[in-house]
């Protein structure tokens, strides 16, 4: 194996890696809000938000989080 393919592998590893790390946080977040706890569940969006893995349920789930919190503006 040449350089650049051995070079190509490992970024499609590393980008499968993080995916699926993202997706487990957001499933984390979505247990949480599931169980009310609405804090913590904003808090893991907005980890997952730093790392800007965000796609729009993940959006939808953070604002209806801080609505639920009475949190309007953050």
């Amino acid at each position: 194996m040449n350089k650049i393919s051995i070079f190509t592998v490992l970024i499609v590893v590393l980008f499968c890696n993080n995916f699926i790390n993202a997706q487990k946080e957001f499933q984390v977040a979505n247990k949480q809000f599931d169980l009310g706890i609405y804090d913590e569940s904003l808090k893991t969006l907005q980890s997952l938000e730093k790392s800007q893995n965000l796609d729009a349920s993940a959006v939808a789930l953070k604002a209806m989080s801080q609505y639920y919190l009475g949190d309007y503006f953050a």
